[in-house]
């Protein structure tokens, strides 16, 4: 698209960086970025950013991902996901792999269509997620091996966690899953240990991920229970968030870079969620070569 209408990349580049930050000043009113050196940033990654960032969702997301993480890496941040998320990406490695190809679905399903991704080195990445993870600097937080102190717990009480859980299971098809997320938000709230702020850098602990539900409600219920005040940070950002407010604290050329991957990243997605898309490039590989088709 820049190659061959210029004015009109840079419109919807100019809307996309609107958007994003548009999103984050709605939900947060004011937020603040003060990026320093230290490594006082903990940044826990969802199942899917983490996939993404490993390369098992297509290049794009690749791309994208790992520009962020980069970006907030040398801002002094360190890059975890917790254990269960590490199972939860095996699970959905297994989901995809064991289907047959005609039946696959997902970002990592497309990536294989695509051939973006070969299938061998998915099988490496279930085999061996530990070691994949170790090589992209992602450190694994064992939620089993890690207690905390009572006055951490404290902050974010057993009751508090199955009030979340229920607050969640209304939106959730699968209690698994909603577990999950009501067991990230409140590690991340417990390690704060009642540290809140309008800063990212401040908040110490802060899990990103690429489900904006999950994001919004813990948000709103930890606002409700008077464990944030409505400007300050949930335990939980959106990666759009997260990048909006990159875009802040990087110079012009840095700005134009990201803005650049978030509009890739919107088209890839549109394509990823039109059907007749996906059937029209499985008609037109059948058409070059039958064999290939799945």
């Amino acid at each position: 698209l820049r190659k061959f209408d210029a004015e009109l990349y840079d419109v919807l580049s100019d809307v996309g960086n609107e958007v994003m930050i548009s999103e984050v000043v709605m939900e947060l009113r004011a937020p603040t970025f003060t990026p320093v050196r230290q490594g006082n940033l903990y940044v826990y990654l969802d199942a899917p950013l983490c996939m993404e960032v490993l390369g098992c969702s297509g290049k794009v997301r690749k791309e994208d991902s790992s520009y962020l993480i980069g970006r907030l890496k040398l801002f002094g941040a360190h890059t975890l996901v917790f254990s269960h998320s590490v199972e939860e990406m095996q699970q959905n490695l297994k989901a995809v792999l064991s289907n047959r190809p005609s039946e696959r679905r997902g970002p990592t399903a497309t990536a294989l269509l695509k051939q973006e991704v070969p299938e061998d080195y998915l099988w490496g990445v279930l085999r061996n997620t530990e070691q994949y993870l170790h090589d992209a600097n992602i450190e694994i937080y064992d939620v089993r091996r890690a207690p905390l102190p009572i006055s951490h717990i404290q902050a974010f009480p057993d009751s508090s966690e199955d009030s979340l859980l229920s607050r969640l299971q209304q939106n959730y098809k699968r209690l698994e899953a909603a577990e999950r997320d009501a067991l990230s938000a409140a590690i991340v709230m417990r390690r704060r240990a009642r540290v809140r702020s309008t800063d990212l850098f401040r908040v110490k602990h802060i899990m990103i991920t690429r489900n904006p539900m999950v994001s919004t409600i813990t948000r709103k219920f930890c606002e409700e229970f008077g464990l944030i005040d409505p400007n300050q940070f949930g335990p939980i950002i959106h990666a759009r968030q997260a990048a909006a407010l990159v875009w802040f604290a990087v110079g012009s050329d840095q700005k134009q870079e990201l803005s650049r991957r978030q509009l890739v990243l919107s088209c890839s997605k549109a394509i990823e969620t039109a059907p007749s898309v996906i059937e029209q490039l499985r008609k037109k590989l059948k058409e070059i070569k039958p064999e290939n088709v799945d």
